[in-house]
């Protein structure tokens, strides 16, 4: 006679959140404190974590590691953030990914509310890929979008 295998069971995906939070703002810090091209430890000690994806439902890795990363409603290098703010009389919304996409750097999107042309870009929208070594340069997300902006009144159109 054989003996059953036990099957232990994964923890919820919200048991995990709480861990995978403390790890990926230490992996930020790290980052910040001492950029490079490779993932700082705590990010691969988060990632494991989730790494039976597939038995949580996720057809791939990034929408794995999505679901652990924090999420904040203010700007923050420490989390995947958005807010909307108001810039030299332009109102954009500003999301913040670090990590994404690129393991070395944080992915800054800016989108004029309305899509009207910014400063930077004709389209209103722009994608940045900030390394690590820059965004340290800034206490917040939010400077360094307001550097984006120059201080001299814009003229959009003329007529």
């Amino acid at each position: 006679m054989s003996a059953a295998c036990a099957v232990e069971a994964l923890p919820a995906l919200d048991e995990l959140r709480p861990a995978a939070a403390e790890l990926f703002r230490e992996a930020v810090r790290l980052a910040l404190a001492s950029p490079g091209f490779e993932r700082p430890k705590p990010y691969a000690q988060m990632v494991a974590l989730i790494a039976d994806q597939e038995a949580y439902g996720f057809d791939c890795w990034a929408d794995a590691i999505a679901a652990l990363v924090p999420r904040a409603d203010t700007l923050t290098w420490f989390a995947y953030s958005k807010e909307t703010i108001d810039v030299r009389g332009f109102r954009i919304t500003v999301k913040t990914r670090p990590f994404h996409i690129a393991g070395h750097c944080v992915h800054v999107e800016v989108q004029s509310v309305d899509r009207t042309p910014l400063p930077f870009t004709s389209t209103g929208y722009q994608s940045l890929f900030v390394n690590f070594a820059t965004a340290a340069d800034y206490p917040t997300p939010r400077s360094m979008v307001e550097e984006l902006f120059p201080a001299d009144p814009i003229q959009v159109g003329l007529f």
